[in-house]
């Protein structure tokens, strides 16, 4: 077995803090008619994503197709994301995932970090690793990377499932790299313990907009946001409501929690990020409703669901 030393003698600087809290946004990706990368749609994502203020956008991760994308596709993308947000306040978190440990080290290596904020990197999927291997992923992972990590726990998708007592011993050994979990679980326990077991500089943060409310009762500091990529304001106000609240009665960011409810659920009928798609290409952010195979766009009887969804919300300042 190879050994990963640990850093836990490393302090917290300041500055990496509760790093990442608040609203991100899971950026999709936007194709043309011919299927490359559609740069006016991007940049239609990128200006509403500002001027609402978000905190942070993830760019390539589940909901971006990161599979599908090439290595120079993204290189290209991230630049542009670099430019279009350079002087603003918003992060810029880069996913780079792989099964693969050390290939992964060779992307994390290859890729235009300057400028980045951290990295968003899934647990790796098939294989299913023990806790010890995922320990040995990570911690690899920890002292390779130039910018901090939020560790991406989704079991769903990956096969599984990083355990609180893991992510605490990244933690303890790796402060400075390993700063916040984007917790797909769905259980609110889960989050509970690990926002319970891990310091308070550490960001827990839902990876669904139908638990963000219920992580945030227990301890989360934020999430990262499908919805957001259409509705970025109603979303931050949702959070930042939330975060600011002084007990468990967050009475405003509910109620308005609860118009989305429809929303929320409708969007992952045919999957994500087919949902999210339609309804960008609906609002006229995206030129076209289009995705990579293996994903392909919703059904028709999903798409009208969407459209009932949104006919339903109140939306008025929201848009």
């Amino acid at each position: 077995m190879t050994h990963i030393k640990s850093n836990s003698s490393e302090s917290i600087p300041e500055k990496q803090k509760s790093l990442f809290q608040g609203t991100g946004v899971a950026m999709a990706t936007p194709f043309d008619e011919k299927g490359a990368i559609d740069y006016p749609s991007l940049e239609r994502l990128l200006a509403k994503l500002l001027e609402a203020k978000v905190d942070n956008l993830v760019l390539f991760g589940t909901t971006g197709e990161s599979p599908t994308i090439s290595p120079s596709e993204k290189r290209e993308t991230i630049d542009f994301v670099k430019k279009r947000i350079k002087g603003s306040s918003t992060n810029l978190i880069v996913g780079i995932a792989s099964n693969d440990t050390t290939k992964l080290m060779e992307m994390v290596e290859n890729a235009p970090l300057e400028d980045v904020a951290g990295i968003l990197s899934s647990t790796p999927f098939y294989n299913k690793p023990s806790q010890e291997g995922l320990y040995q992923h990570f911690a690899a992972l920890a002292q390779a990377s130039p910018v901090p990590i939020v560790v991406y726990n989704i079991p769903s998708r990956t096969g599984c499932d990083l355990l609180p007592d893991t992510l605490l011993r990244l933690r303890k050994d790796f402060p400075t790299k390993i700063v916040a979990v984007k917790e797909s679980t769905g259980k609110v326990e889960r989050v509970a313990e690990l926002c319970k077991k891990l310091d308070p500089d550490f960001t827990v943060l839902s990876g669904d907009d139908c638990h963000t409310l219920d992580f945030i009762k227990v301890g989360a500091k934020g999430a990262v946001s499908v919805v957001a990529n259409a509705f970025p304001k109603l979303v931050k106000e949702i959070i930042d409501d939330a975060l600011s609240s002084q007990s468990n009665m967050l009475s405003q960011s509910e109620a308005l929690d609860k118009d989305c409810t429809d929303l929320y659920h409708v969007l992952f009928e045919d999957g994500n990020p087919s949902g999210i798609k339609c309804l960008l290409h609906k609002i006229n952010i995206f030129s076209h409703n289009r995705l990579r195979l293996p994903l392909v766009p919703v059904c028709e009887a999903t798409e009208k669901h969407i459209i009932e969804a949104l006919h339903n919300m109140h939306l008025k300042g929201y848009c």
